[in-house]
Parts: structure tokens; sequence; C-alpha cells
């Protein structure tokens, strides 16, 4: 196409000196590209056609025309011909679509008036199947009966977290981790990272649970490793480092949710044509509940949905018989800090507990059931949450332009929607009315939405 790749004046060779200083007399490759373009115009007996990109491929705005090309169209503007507004391009401008298959080619008025754009027969066939159900295959009397299949319970795990991350992982195979690309400089670290926190946190409640009175020595071992970072900094968070894990010891303690005793159980359960095989861990036979313990934080909306994930594993150990009555899920307070106290001047606690259990007369067998039609789907087709998962209908649109916006950009784009949709997708692209998209969405909610009074601790599954 007449785009900028191919027309305009590129900067010339470092050791070209005539490019580099022009002279009068010298050729001007400007006015040769508007000559070109009007030898081609003068020589045209019936009509000139120039191909161009009108869109961009990655976000879908609309381009500007080259130079000599925009020339051309402001001077037929100029004489007669109507020009351009918001609505359409000027009457010697014809935006079609850049695929063949875009069913725009097929209807009248839709790319010119009167006119149909394409009249290609096979293209039209295919445009008309893109997106139909399929046909389902004839019956055989003698077919075989087909292999149950297995979904692992991990799957289902990963489908509550985040759906298009599944897609991309499992379907596509594109690893979504983003490794830190700055340089790590050779100098003493000033402060852990966020995970080396989690992840010392973590040994230490070990420690903690299997001998209470093994902490100095561990403290000890840590301080010798040089993991911890020198001076004021690393006394800072090896401070909240052993808050944290006595913390969990205490609420543990005091909510009676155990910290050791737990069995790890084999699953195998059929749930509609798919059969969920895993293993359950942190199962608790004598409270006959689920603990998950975790040194991050666990809120409804926290990233990786850790307390819809304890659902999923909730639903399947009821589906499975196993006598399971809650999940509870022992997990950081956002809002703490070390020394960190309310308005009213009371210590906040370090870790909160939250307990998951599913409503009377749930059936866990059926939930299971819709949880593998969703990772069925999820696997099929990028089906992106965008945050809405705890929003209601009404109120989507407003979260989702939110999402996107210029205040919580670098956030979205962090996310997998921002590396499918791209940076400005718009809701309707993605959630069109009565879209598959949009009823995933719903039977999503549906399905993991978690409800409970306003400060309990205690979610329902509905």
């Amino acid at each position: 196409g007449y785009d900028d790749g191919v027309v305009g004046v590129s900067e010339s060779e470092g050791d070209d000196l005539v490019a580099r200083q022009q002279l009068a007399g010298d050729l001007d490759p400007r006015i040769d590209e508007r000559r070109a373009l009007l030898d081609c115009l003068l020589a045209a007996s019936d009509r000139l056609l120039v191909t161009c990109t009108g869109q961009s491929i990655k976000t879908n705005e609309p381009l500007p025309l080259v130079t000599p090309l925009a020339e051309l169209v402001d001077f037929a503007v100029r004489h007669g011909v109507p020009p351009a507004d918001a609505a359409k391009p000027s009457e010697i401008e014809v935006l079609h679509p850049r695929h063949q298959l875009g069913r725009r080619n097929f209807r009248v008025d839709d790319v010119q008036p009167g006119l149909v754009w394409s009249h290609d027969p096979t293209a039209l066939a295919v445009s008309a199947r893109l997106g139909a159900e399929p046909e389902p295959p004839p019956a055989t009397a003698a077919a075989p009966i087909p292999p149950t299949p297995v979904v692992a319970l991990e799957l289902l795990e990963r489908l509550a977290g985040d759906p298009l991350k599944l897609h991309l992982e499992e379907t596509l195979g594109i690893d979504t981790w983003r490794a830190d690309e700055s340089e790590t400089p050779a100098t003493f670290p000033l402060a852990f990272a966020a995970r080396e926190v989690r992840r010392a946190t973590t040994e230490l409640l070990g420690v903690l649970v299997a001998d209470p009175g093994g902490e100095a020595a561990w403290l000890e071992a840590l301080e010798a490793s040089g993991r911890l970072p020198l001076g004021p900094h690393g006394e800072a968070q090896l401070r909240e480092i052993v808050d944290l894990a006595r913390g969990i010891v205490a609420i543990a303690a005091t909510k009676q949710v155990p910290l050791a005793g737990f069995v790890s159980r084999e699953l195998r359960v059929d749930a509609g044509i798919a059969r969920v095989a895993g293993h359950l861990l942190g199962l608790h036979e004598p409270s006959r509940q689920l603990v998950h313990v975790t040194t991050g934080a666990a809120e409804r909306t926290t990233w990786g949905r850790p307390l819809h994930v304890a659902a999923v594993r909730l639903v399947a150990a009821r589906a499975a018989g196993l006598g399971i009555e809650r999940v509870a899920i022992i997990a950081r307070n956002g809002s703490w800090s070390p020394g960190k106290e309310t308005p009213t001047g009371k210590p906040i606690a370090p870790c909160q507990v939250r307990t998951i259990v599913v409503a009377d007369g749930l059936d866990c067998r059926q939930r299971l059931t819709d949880l593998v039609e969703l990772a069925r789907e999820a696997l099929a087709e990028p089906r992106g949450l965008f945050g809405l998962a705890e929003v209601e209908r009404e109120k989507r649109r407003k979260k989702f332009e939110d999402a996107i916006s210029t205040k919580y950009g670098p956030e979205y784009a962090r996310t997998t929607e921002a590396f499918v949709f791209g940076l400005r997708p718009v809701y309707e692209h993605v959630f069109a009315p009565g879209s598959a998209a949009e009823r995933f969405l719903d039977r999503y909610q549906a399905t993991l939405t978690l409800t409970g009074k306003k400060g309990s601790s205690e979610y329902r599954l509905t």
C-alpha cells in the first residue's frame, strides 16, 4: 500500500555528503514523490486506485494518510468532492475491511452506497460460517463409547484465578511470567522483595509450628545467610517477618484453626461428561475443614483470587463426599504493617481468618459440572474478566472503563487482558450484548460469587 513504510523521505546514510547538504539544483525526494503520484494520475484513462492502510493493526485507531496522498485528497475536495466528516470519509475514499472474509464486504451499503463490495462466492460462504454453531456429527449405530475425559482439579483452580491466563498458558502455550527486566546492580540489598518476605515468613511459620523454641536458631541462620538486607531496612523487614509469622500462629489458636495434622486425599469425582481428578491438600479431618495458609493478602479482589480458588477446593471436597464443612483461609491483613494502629489507637492485627461455607441445599456435584463447562470454554476461547467477576451487570461498563483508564492504566497494562485485547479495548467489542463472552461472564459470576455481610469474615457460596 501507499503507506509510510513505502513512501516518505528516510534519513540518508551517514557518508552520503550530497544528501546531507542540499544545494540549489539538487533533486528533492519530496518533489519526486509528488511528481510520481501526479504521473500516475495523468496516465490513468478511466480511474486511479490507490490502496493504503487505514487503521492500526494493533489498536484499530484511524491512521493518517501519507502527505502526498493527503494533499491529493485536499486538492479533490477544493474542486468539488464532498469532504470528510466525523461519520464518513471524503467521496473519493473507501473504507473497507482489511480481511476478505469481513461481513461488511457482503452487505449492501456497508462499504459503498448501493453496492456490495465483494463478489467472491467462496469468501461469502466462509464468512457466513464464521461464528456459527458447528453442526453435530451424524450419529452412527455402532459408534464406540468415548472414554471419559479427565479434568485436573488444579485446572479448575486456575480457572477460578484467571480464565484468560489459563487459555494463554494451556491452549496457546504462552508463558505469562514477566521477570524484572532491569539489571541487578552489584550492591548489597537494601530491602527484601515482597516475594522474599513471603518466603521467609513461610519458613519461620513452619519452624514455629514444628518447634516453637526453634525461632532463635532460625533467626540466627537467616542473619548468617546474607539474605537479610543490611542496616535499618533489614531490621524493619525482619520485624515484619517475625510479627506476621507469630500473628498467624496466634490467630489460628484463637479461631481454632489447626496448623498441623493435615492429610492429603486423592479425588476422583464424575462431573457431567468429565471426571475431576487430583489431590486435596490441607485436609483436617477431625475438624472437618480445609485449611489454607498464605503469607499474602486474601480479599475478594486480590490478584489470583485466592478465596475463589479455596471455594473450588471446598466444592470438590463436598462433591467427593469427604464430609468437609468449610474452608478456612489464614492470610495477611492488607492494611497491616508493623506498629500500625487504627484511628482509635488499637493495634491492627497482622493477619485475618476468612471462612467459606456452601449454602444449604447447594448441589456441589452440579456446581463442579458447571466449573468443568466453564473451563472447557475458557480453554477453547479467550475469556477475560477485566475485574468484573464481582460486579453487577448494570455497573460493568463503568468498572471496565475505570480499569483501562489513564488513572489505572499502568496496572491494567500488566494484566493478561491487556496482552490479549490491547491497551484500549472497547466494552461493546469485548462484551457485546448477547455474545458468548457476556454469557460466559454471567455464568462465571453465578458459579463463583461469594456473598457475605459487610465486615464479616465468613463467606457463603450460593
